[in-house]
């Protein structure tokens, strides 16, 4: 038996004890007055009365298929297990799936003005931007079919979006689209709430990219092509995945993508590592009253945020975004002996440092690109400052092997490169003719020590160059800085 298959039939065990569930009676079928009770009972307070009963006259719309006012076990089948309905089985158990809130931030992309309704224009040039993503794409001979392959016109998309005719696309119209396309595709309501987020991400980044792109240099052109190649394809895939056939859906449901759904944004006014290290410091104290010189080193990241706001952080959001940190406290006694204590943990919210729990650390750090964990603790060890000194960067790489960021061998590989491009710099100025191989290590150290500043973007590139780590689309949110 082939592992969809297992699949599939698990999914048959659950929802046949979803279905005895809703068959409150056992007599074979969920009548009316069962799925009114079972409404009532699953979907959020928020909902008021008035949208329970309109959703209930929805849901035996779709599910009463023959119109005989029961739904039977093979009607119910059909219902629940369709990507976009309003509920979806988890755990034996069917809950309310809220397909408009998992779609408000691809709406909110489309709404290029904000004005709360999408017009053509927009429409035109986000659908043409997901379609030349497909074409695009380093890998598109392998990406599965999906409806945007093929070569429908946008004008033609937005009038059946726009059942109104008003020339515009509301956020109800833009939810009745969505739904009857995803509908035709094979992905469960799980998959929905991972992808449709993502893909809404990838398509903000390519706006923001061109905007970003525009300002910086003409020497930046190769690295800024690499970091717009990654998030075309980013775009593609989730695009792909989103719309696609009910077969492709299967075929994705049998295999596993880490998706990492933390990005970097501006860290907000009061981010203050000091005062972070003198807070955990005077906690300390109070625990513990001998004092003793100490090594204290943060990794600060940004806290994870709603899929709402994570498609459409602006200055506002990121303000009251929280900031997690994880503090590591290394008492030095005389004897030269380190002592490494148990890490604290802390959290940066209306400008002022709490202690944080550890789990809460762990799932923010789970949920962070490889890439943007290294560029958090560069931006730590600076204290968040744009530039940072050659010790600043050794510090934090040192760091980074310890945390498993980096291994020696990277870690060595970057300074070696680096140590190249000032000994070149020194040749270029004339500054070490005549010396011997050792003064010239010497000057070059002295050059690294007291001249040479870093930007965690130049450490991240170089790191990229080396191939150690890969361009991805992430990078759009922090080398725009």
């Amino acid at each position: 038996m082939e592992l969809w298959d297992i699949a599939a039939d698990y999914e048959v065990t659950l929802v046949k004890k979803a279905f005895r569930k809703w068959d409150r009676d056992q007599k074979g079928f969920i009548n009316r007055g069962d799925l009114a009770a079972i409404l009532a009972e699953i979907t959020p307070s928020t909902i008021s009365n008035k949208s329970i009963d309109a959703l209930l006259e929805q849901c035996m719309a779709e599910a009463d298929t023959n119109r005989d006012g029961m739904i039977e076990y093979k009607e119910f089948v059909e219902w629940i297990t369709l990507p976009a309905t309003n509920f979806c089985v988890l755990a034996g158990d069917v809950r309310f799936f809220d397909l408009e809130t998992i779609l408000k931030p691809l709406f909110m992309v489309y709404d290029i003005d904000n004005s709360g309704s999408i017009s053509k224009a927009e429409f035109v040039e986000c659908q043409t931007l997901l379609q030349n993503a497909l074409k695009l794409s380093t890998s598109a001979a392998q990406l599965p079919h999906s409806p945007l392959h093929d070569d429908i016109v946008a004008d033609k998309l937005f009038a059946e979006a726009d059942t109104n005719s008003d020339r515009s696309i509301s956020f109800a119209e833009f939810v009745d689209w969505q739904r009857a396309g995803l509908n035709r595709n094979g992905l469960d309501a799980k998959q929905l709430q991972e992808l449709i987020p993502a893909l809404a991400r990838q398509l903000m980044r390519v706006f923001k990219f061109n905007e970003f792109a525009a300002r910086m240099d003409e020497v930046d052109d190769a690295k800024n092509a690499k970091v717009l190649q990654r998030i075309i394809d980013n775009l593609a895939k989730f695009a792909s995945d989103v719309w696609n056939t009910v077969e492709a859906g299967r075929e994705r449901s049998s295999q596993t993508r880490t998706h990492y759904t933390n990005r970097w944004t501006k860290p907000p006014a009061g981010l203050s590592m000091r005062k972070l290290k003198a807070r955990h410091l005077a906690l300390q104290m109070r625990q513990n009253s001998r004092t003793e010189a100490a090594d204290i080193s943060v990794l600060c990241l940004p806290g994870l945020v709603s899929d709402h706001e994570s498609s459409t952080i602006d200055s506002t959001v990121s303000s009251r975004r929280p900031w997690i940190a994880q503090v590591q406290h290394t008492n030095l006694h005389k004897s030269g002996k380190r002592d490494p204590q148990e890490p604290a943990y802390y959290e940066f919210r209306n400008l002022e440092w709490t202690p944080a729990e550890a789990d809460s650390f762990t799932a923010v750090l789970n949920e962070t690109p490889p890439e943007l964990r290294l560029v958090c603790l560069l931006k730590s060890e600076a204290q968040f400052a744009t530039k940072m000194s050659w010790n600043e960067v050794q510090t934090a790489l040192d760091k980074a092997v310890a945390l498993g960021f980096l291994t020696s061998e990277q870690h060595d590989d970057f300074t070696d490169e680096i140590k190249k491009r000032a000994l070149n710099s020194l040749i270029d100025d004339d500054e070490i003719a005549g010396l011997s191989m050792a003064e010239k290590q010497k000057e070059i150290l002295k050059n690294l020590y007291k001249k040479i500043t870093l930007t965690a973007q130049i450490v991240m590139a170089t790191l990229s160059e080396l191939e150690i780590f890969r361009v991805s689309s992430a990078w759009a949110d922090f080398m725009n800085e």
